[in-house]
């Protein structure tokens, strides 16, 4: 039964979002066959995948559920899937905008992993500027993604991701020198093993340098429809986003037809998955398109949704990053306050020695005194005993 167990995990690992019937069908078998022997190390992970699956399917409250079950079996068995467990919880916050929640998961996962764990680490530091930049703390999140670089040193994809990240926060910094420098290394370091996704934001993010940057249309739209072609079968977020900017990027070139299929297209799955960003981007360009075809009035309703929009995001990250500071200015205030109670309680222990010595030197002393008077009073009844001797002796003489 163990083995099949293990084949069925197997089999969760290799599925993915993309597969959800399947995913269930196993997760359902792994329940009942963890459940059968008892294994708490089966079914913390059992409960982990089933967490997964309610997050792909946007279930919030259920994926919460079932990930703390699974971390509150991992602490009462002290397994090592704990710190797994606080950075997948990080990750699900973060997938549904919950920044703070993130980071508070992240900065646990983070404490409970060595030094020696040179790869976790980097993965964690990467998670957390992953979030820093959905925050619009773009120089913060460069810091984390370097963080990642020097804790896990490696090649291949697990290089790629935080280069690519320090790439397209460098371009949201319009520090375009730099970001081209990172940028052209993540075209570099793909290979065939490289995940779809990640293709799908290098070229996404070279199609936005050359279309903002270079001047360069051509090979701006070159690399924002491979882009498209990637996202069409699997991440409909990704394609509302690549969408987006082809839109805009018809737009800058006055191919007004094409901008409109573009943004419509983009507007549809942006609703649709709630993508705030490419929403208020699309707004945008609605009203610059209007605008262009004399039609004022639109154009002016369809900028008051964009500035609408644009204010609303940019107070979630004001918000964001105030949450942000005070978790910083807690962590401190509880170091601060924990400092506090050790030196009290160094403080109390240093004066019970103290005390204890006190006593344990009247206790002698109390010993001494109480065997000196048994003495004392044991003499005094010999000399007694001696004086009635010599009485009696006297009588008889």
């Amino acid at each position: 039964m163990e083995k099949e167990l293990n084949d069925v995990l197997k089999k969760i690992n290799a599925f993915n979002e993309d597969n959800l019937d399947s995913f269930r069908l196993y997760v359902e078998k792994g329940t009942l066959l963890a459940h059968e022997l008892n294994d708490p190390e089966m079914l913390i992970r059992i409960l982990t995948a089933r967490a997964y699956m309610y997050g792909w399917q946007w279930n919030y409250d259920s994926a919460t559920y079932y990930f703390h079950e699974a971390l509150r079996l991992a602490r009462g068995n002290r397994s090592e899937r704990e710190k797994y467990i606080l950075n997948f919880l990080g990750q699900h916050n973060s997938r549904f905008n919950r920044y703070d929640s993130a980071l508070y998961y992240f900065y646990q996962s983070m404490q409970m992993r060595k030094s020696a764990d040179g790869k976790g680490l980097g993965i964690v530091y990467n998670n957390i500027g992953l979030v820093h930049y959905a925050m619009f703390n773009f120089e913060e999140a460069i810091r984390n993604f370097r963080r990642t670089l020097k804790e896990n040193p490696q090649s291949g994809n697990d290089r790629l991701d935080p280069i690519l990240n320090i790439g397209l926060s460098y371009l949201r910094l319009n520090n375009y020198d730099s970001a081209f420098y990172y940028l052209n290394e993540s075209v570099m370091l793909m290979d065939s093993s490289t995940p779809v996704l990640t293709r799908i934001k290098v070229y996404n993010s070279l199609g936005i340098f050359y279309m903002e940057h270079s001047k360069d249309p051509e090979t701006s739209d070159r690399y924002l429809k491979d882009a498209l072609e990637l996202s069409e079968d699997h991440f409909p977020n990704q394609q509302a986003m690549v969408l987006s900017n082809l839109a805009s990027l018809k737009l800058a070139l006055k191919e007004t037809d094409s901008a409109w299929f573009y943004v419509g297209k983009s507007q549809g799955l942006a609703k649709e998955f709630t993508a705030e960003l490419w929403l208020r981007n699309n707004f945008q360009t609605i009203s610059k398109l209007y605008f262009e075809s004399g039609d004022h009035k639109n154009a002016h309703i369809y900028y008051r949704k964009y500035d609408s929009l644009a204010n609303k995001i940019n107070g979630h990250s004001v918000s964001h990053q105030m949450s942000a500071m005070k978790m910083k200015l807690d962590e401190k205030e509880n170091a601060a306050l924990k400092e506090e109670q050790d030196r009290k309680i160094e403080k109390r222990n240093a004066q019970l020695l103290v005390l204890l010595a006190v006593l344990l030197t009247v206790s002698s002393f109390v010993v001494v005194l109480y065997r000196s008077n048994r003495f004392r009073k044991r003499a005094n009844e010999q000399i007694r005993e001696t004086l009635e001797e010599l009485r009696t002796t006297q009588d008889q003489l």
